[in-house]
């Protein structure tokens, strides 16, 4: 009897252990298995529950409802302002102080009606509102008469507000211009204090 050694044995061996490891053609196929992706379920963080006026946190802040945003105060806490309501006191207070702020060292008319024009378009969009800015413009006139100090009302489209030499005459004339938008409760003003 002849007895098989060396490379030839190495060689059968190993192809009738691979012939012996394989799956049949026609079988399942030998895979590892794999975790099924599961789809990731995001959802939408429900809006924070707040009204006007409430202080919020700079995350609350991303979840307001729809008509809702955080004015930032100059302190650099957040306040709630509801599209539709009027502007919260703590809001008011800070514009209030913004502008009288900006507008009242202004010795020259031209610089108070830039200053409002600027401060009226940032408002408005911190705000989520149309807000005036109702202003003492220093030494105006009304054509040929001696340039005095005239009450003046600015926002972002430079609404057709007659200035006038009364404040109570101003805010009548803003008034009356708000009541006439579509929807009024999208309009607040604030007033420079003297």
């Amino acid at each position: 009897m002849k007895c098989l050694a060396g490379p030839a044995l190495g060689t059968l061996l190993t192809v009738g252990l691979i012939a012996g490891c394989s799956t049949p053609s026609n079988g399942p196929a030998a895979t590892p298995p794999t975790a099924s992706p599961t789809a990731a379920v995001t959802t939408a963080p429900e809006p924070v529950t707040v009204t006007a006026g409430d202080t919020v946190t700079e995350e609350q802040a991303e979840e307001l409802a729809e008509g809702q945003v955080a004015y930032p105060l100059a302190s650099g806490e957040r306040v709630v302002v509801e599209a539709t309501a009027p502007l919260p006191d703590a809001v008011r207070a800070d514009m209030v102080a913004a502008v009288t702020a900006g507008v009242s060292p202004l010795t020259s008319g031209f610089d108070a009606y830039a200053f409002a024009m600027s401060y009226t378009k940032s408002a408005s969009a911190a705000a989520g509102k149309n807000v005036l800015v109702v202003f003492l413009s220093p030494l105006a006139s009304f054509g040929d008469e001696e340039p005095h100090p005239i009450w003046i009302t600015k926002g972002t489209m430079n609404p057709p507000i007659q200035a006038t030499l009364g404040l109570e005459e101003q805010i009548a004339n803003v008034e009356a211009f708000i009541a006439a938008q579509p929807d009024p409760s999208l309009w607040d003003y604030v007033v420079q204090t003297v």
